[in-house]
């Protein structure tokens, strides 16, 4: 999983009609940037993967997660933060006690 979001974004470079250099600049980030990121093994900082990210029109979902959340999805996330540990535990046991189904 580690490796996925850092596929994901060289991917979308790879899409990008721009050259590397280009897309770095545009994000305000070294120019060298995007070179590094495909061709090191360096992690860059949550911050600057941000930036090329909003550059590239990819969302932060799309980035580590690898597909977009609905508005439903981020309503259950919004309520997730603010609830209780122990109502957050007793919907979770009841979410894996559930049948699963595909989307």
């Amino acid at each position: 999983m580690h490796e996925n979001w850092k596929k994901r974004l060289i991917e979308a470079i790879e899409a990008d009609s721009r050259s590397d250099r280009a897309i770095s600049k545009a994000a305000g980030l070294g120019v060298n940037f995007v070179n590094e990121l495909k061709n090191t093994d360096k992690d860059p900082s949550v911050n600057k993967v941000l930036r090329l990210a909003k550059e590239l029109n990819l969302s932060v979902a799309q980035v580590f997660l690898g597909f977009e959340l609905s508005s439903d999805d981020e309503y259950l996330l919004s309520v997730l933060r603010v609830i209780p540990n122990e109502q957050k535990k007793a919907l979770l046991t009841a979410l894996q006690a559930a049948p699963r189904q595909n989307p």
